[in-house]
């Protein structure tokens, strides 16, 4: 297809044609990329585990029936999920704020919280994971300033509990959900606001009746997303977990470096892909029935 495009003159250039060989190529490379490893790992999961580094492609359902009813997997299933809904929650109430104060202040400042954002996003995981060890640590950066001020008289055990995994969590994912929320806040015609401050109306009401109906999609789907990104997240429950807090992510990893089950370990990873999926369903069906009541 070819698009054509109007210049100052009058006249009009088309843009390229994008060949069928081009598009072709493009799904092929998709595929190849995203959608054939799952395929394999799907496959995987069905193997007969044997013993620890052999296993044989007999068609079995027992790695699901294990990851359904086996209570040790169910639990760090339901660690999971706890450490992901908290961190949204931890996202939601921090996040929220600040969104709301880049998307209506003016001046330098809300520009320099965006850098600060910005660059927080964009380092490195791992960096981030051993600086949250530095600072977490009984002998960190915040026990010694804690108990060295007298606040504290032992230091905090947080490196190795789903307390230091949640502060890291949140202040990393802080950064995806204030850009999605101020994105949607930006959106909202000021002149509503106006207008409801104007008949008297705080600025709590403001938002509960103006600001959030509008600006809701974008918050809900910052939300998912860091929901999302917390269920599969690896380096920092490895990092920050110390061995004492599993999640699917670090048990997945255990059962391929040190049990040698792949199975079960792809099958771990098939029912953690699946939640995904229902979650985005979920919240698909959602925003659809949302905007069919608002007609």
């Amino acid at each position: 297809m070819s698009l054509s495009v109007p210049s100052r003159a009058g006249t009009s250039w088309r843009l390229p044609r994008i060949s069928t060989w081009a598009t072709l190529s493009i799904s092929v490379v998709f595929g190849m990329v995203f959608v054939l490893p799952l395929i394999l790992l799907l496959g995987l999961s069905f193997y007969t585990f044997v013993q620890p580094g052999v296993f044989t492609p007999d068609f079995t359902l027992n790695n699901y029936l294990r990851a359904l009813t086996e209570p040790y997997a169910l639990s760090v299933l339901f660690t999971s999920l706890r450490i992901a809904l908290l961190t949204t929650l931890g996202a939601l109430i921090l996040g929220l704020p600040l969104a709301m104060f880049i998307a209506r202040e003016k001046g330098r400042l809300p520009k320099l919280v965006l850098i600060v954002l910005a660059a927080a996003l964009f380092t490195n995981l791992v960096v981030r994971a051993y600086g949250w060890m530095i600072v977490i640590a009984p002998r960190g950066i915040l026990n010694t300033v804690a108990v060295g001020s007298g606040v504290i008289d032992t230091p905090l055990r947080l490196l190795g509990t789903e307390s230091g995994i949640l502060i890291a969590l949140i202040q990393e994912m802080l950064p995806v959900f204030v850009f999605m929320s101020a994105s949607a806040i930006q959106d909202v015609d000021r002149s509503l606001e106006e207008a409801a401050a104007i008949v008297g109306a705080g600025w709590f009401r403001i938002f509960c009746r103006v600001v959030l109906p509008v600006a809701a999609p974008g918050i809900t789907t910052g939300c998912l997303l860091v929901f999302l990104m917390s269920l599969g997240t690896f380096v920092v429950p490895e990092f920050l977990g110390a061995g004492r807090v599993l999640t699917m992510a670090t048990l997945i990893r255990q059962l391929i470096a040190k049990v040698i089950n792949y199975p079960f370990a792809a099958a771990l990873a098939v029912s953690l892909v699946l939640i995904m999926l229902a979650g985005l369903a979920v919240c698909a069906v959602g925003a659809a029935l949302a905007r069919r009541m608002q007609r």
